[in-house]
C-alpha cells in the first residue's frame, strides 16, 4: 500500500513539474519575443532619429542577432530539459504499469488461495459438525446392529448417496462385517464379510484413505484359493 502511495507521488510530481515546465518555457519564450519587440520598436526610432553613420546601424543590427540566438539557444536548452522530464515521467508510468500488473497477479493468486483455504475449513467444519451429530446419536448406545443403523441413517441424511453400504468391524478383529446397505443390484451382491487387506474393501480399509477406482475391480480382487 505505502508502495502504491509512493508510485502515486512520484506521477503527481512530475506531471506537475512538466506542466510548469511548459508553462515556464511559453512564458520565457514570449516575453523574450516581447523584449525583441521592443528593442526592434527602439532600434527603429533610433534609426530615425538618431543614427548617423552605416557603422553604427550595424553594430546595432548585430547587437540585436546576438540576443536572438542567445534566446534560440535559451528555448532549445529548455525544451531538451523538457524533454527529459517527460521521458522520465513515460519511464515512471511503465514501471507502474507493470508493477500493477504484477500486483493484480499476485492478488489474484492470493484470493484463489484464499476460496481454497475458506473451502477446507467449511468442509473441515462441516465434518466436524456431522460428526458431532453422530456422536450425539449414538452415545450409550451399545448394540452393534444399532449403531450401524444410526450411523447409516446420518450419512445418508448428510450427504443423500444413491448407493451407500457400511461395515463394522470388532475391537481386536480384523473382520468387517456387513451391517447396511441401500441402492445396490441385487445381481451384484455385496460381501456378507472381509478381511483387512484383503481385496478391495480390505485394502481401501486397511489403508483408511479415500480411493476413487476409474478402471476394472477385479484386478483389486482376491485371487482365488483352490
Amino acid at each position: 500500500m505505502k508502495k502504491n502511495v509512493g508510485l502515486k507521488w512520484q506521477l503527481f510530481i512530475g506531471i506537475t513539474l512538466t506542466y510548469i515546465l511548459i508553462i515556464g518555457a511559453a512564458l520565457y519564450f514570449f516575453n523574450g519575443i516581447d523584449k525583441q519587440i521592443e528593442k526592434f520598436k527602439g532600434v527603429g526610432s533610433k534609426i530615425q532619429g538618431q543614427i548617423n553613420s552605416v557603422h553604427e546601424f550595424d553594430s546595432v543590427v548585430n547587437g540585436l542577432n546576438q540576443s536572438a540566438d542567445v534566446l534560440k539557444t535559451r528555448t532549445y536548452i529548455l525544451i531538451a530539459f523538457l524533454m527529459l522530464v517527460l521521458l522520465y515521467i513515460l519511464n515512471r508510468i511503465v514501471k507502474t504499469i507493470r508493477e500493477l500488473r504484477q500486483r493484480s497477479k499476485e492478488t489474484h493468486l492470493l484470493n484463489k488461495e484464499i476460496q481454497a483455504a475458506q473451502k477446507k475449513i467449511e468442509d473441515s467444519n462441516w465434518v466436524l459438525s456431522e460428526s458431532s451429530k453422530l456422536n450425539e446419536r449414538i452415545s450409550g448406545v451399545d448394540d452393534d446392529n444399532k449403531i450401524a443403523q444410526i450411523a447409516f441413517n446420518t450419512i445418508l441424511e448428510a450427504i443423500e448417496p444413491h448407493a451407500a453400504a457400511i461395515y463394522i468391524r470388532k475391537v481386536h478383529s480384523y473382520e468387517y462385517e456387513l451391517k447396511q446397505h441401500i441402492g445396490v443390484d441385487s445381481t451384484s451382491k455385496l460381501p456378507e464379510s472381509f478381511l483387512e487387506g484383503e481385496g478391495l474393501l480390505g485394502r481401501v480399509a486397511k489403508k483408511r484413505k479415500l480411493q476413487v477406482i476409474h478402471e476394472n475391480v477385479e484386478k483389486y480382487s482376491a485371487p482365488p484359493v483352490h
